[in-house]
């Protein structure tokens, strides 16, 4: 599984010297799931929103899914990023592959 990271630095003193500590942080992909074929569509694309914007970015790193018909779709900023493989539920960004597990 792909992790996205983050760097968080650290300023610390240590027997009078200043010392720059960096520290890798790992964060899960989430997948957040919108839309579906039935009549509630917009019902679902706008509680997936809320969910998605409700997940702590500075644990998880969350991407909204929406599927309509046989399309399923990454969206960021309200902007199709890439198509969902369904063979095994991820999708290529910037020549990496996105990939989700199931933690339950």
């Amino acid at each position: 599984m792909i992790f996205y990271s983050y760097l968080k630095y650290f300023v610390v003193e240590k027997n009078g010297k200043i010392i720059l500590q960096i520290e890798m942080i790992n964060k899960a992909n989430i997948a957040v799931i919108t839309g579906g074929n039935s009549s509630e569509f917009i019902v679902s694309v706008k509680s997936g929103a809320n969910v998605f914007n409700a997940v702590d970015a500075t644990k998880f790193s969350p991407w909204l899914i929406q599927i309509k018909g046989n399309e399923w779709v990454v969206f960021q900023n309200n902007k199709k990023i890439a198509d969902v493989n369904k063979s095994d539920f991820s999708f290529q960004l910037n020549k990496e592959k996105i990939t989700f597990y199931n933690l339950v």
